[in-house]
C-alpha cells in the first residue's frame, strides 16, 4: 500500500526529467558521502517554473544546497569515495567545479543540458515545499525564491529569465511581488528600465508583461 500522505506530484519537463533520472543517484550518493547526515538539496530554477506553469521546455537541473556544504570534496583528486566526478563523466557529462562560487556545473550533450549544484544562501530563506518528483519525495524551491534568484542576475539579460519573470506577472503575481520586494526599489527600477530598452535585443516585449509598467517600475 502506498503512502497516503505522499506530497502532490510535480512533473518535470521531458528533457529535464530524463536528465534527473540519469544523475539523481549519483548526486544522492555524492552528497551522502560528505557527512553523517546527507547534505540537503532543493530543486529550483526555471525547470520548476516550467513544471508548474507548463509555459516552456527546460533542459537543466538546478540544485541549491546550504552554504556550508563542502562540495569541493566531491572532486576526484580529493579522494571522493562516491566517485561523483568519475560517474558523471561516464554518463557523458563534463563536470567543472568553481571553488570561488562553490558551484558544480556539469554540461551534457555539448551544453544543451546541464546540472548545477550550488552551495549558497538563498535570498528568500523560506517557502520551499515537498513534492513527489519522479516517484521520490523531493524539496523544491518556491516560485518566489526562484524568481528572486532570476532577478539577482537580471543584468545578464538571459532571455529565458526575462520570459519567466514576465510570465510570472500572469501565472504567479503574488510570488513575483514577493521576489521584487526582496530587492531594493532602485534595483527594481533600473532593472525594468534596462529590460525595456533592451527588449528588441531580447525579443521580448517587456511593456506588455504584467510586471512591467509604462513608468518602467517593477513596483
Amino acid at each position: 500500500m502506498g503512502a497516503v500522505n505522499e506530497p502532490p506530484e510535480l512533473r518535470l519537463p521531458a528533457a529535464a526529467a530524463e536528465l534527473w533520472a540519469m544523475v539523481r543517484d549519483v548526486v544522492d550518493d555524492g552528497l551522502a558521502s560528505l557527512a553523517k547526515e546527507p547534505a540537503r538539496y532543493r530543486i529550483g530554477g526555471g525547470t520548476i517554473l516550467a513544471a508548474r506553469w507548463q509555459h516552456r521546455e527546460s533542459f537543466d537541473i538546478d540544485l541549491t544546497l546550504d552554504r556550508e556544504t563542502t562540495l569541493g570534496r566531491l572532486q576526484a583528486d580529493q579522494g571522493d569515495p562516491s566517485q561523483f566526478e568519475t560517474r558523471l563523466k561516464a554518463l557523458g557529462g563534463t563536470p567543472v567545479y568553481h571553488p570561488d562560487l562553490k558551484l558544480w556545473r556539469v554540461a551534457f550533450d555539448g551544453g544543451k543540458r546541464g546540472l548545477d549544484l550550488w552551495a549558497h544562501e538563498l535570498e528568500i530563506g523560506a517557502g520551499e515545499e515537498e513534492r513527489t518528483v519522479q516517484g521520490r519525495v523531493q524539496t523544491v524551491l518556491s516560485t518566489a525564491q526562484i524568481l528572486r534568484g532570476k532577478l539577482g542576475r537580471a543584468d545578464m539579460r538571459l532571455p529565458r529569465d526575462v520570459f519567466d519573470v514576465i510570465k510570472a506577472g500572469s501565472k504567479a503575481p503574488t510570488a513575483l511581488e514577493s521576489a521584487v520586494n526582496a530587492i531594493s526599489a532602485k534595483s527594481a527600477d533600473l532593472l525594468a528600465l534596462d529590460w525595456h530598452w533592451n527588449s528588441p535585443i531580447l525579443q521580448v516585449d517587456t511593456p506588455a508583461g504584467c510586471c512591467f509598467h509604462c513608468d518602467h517600475s517593477l513596483r
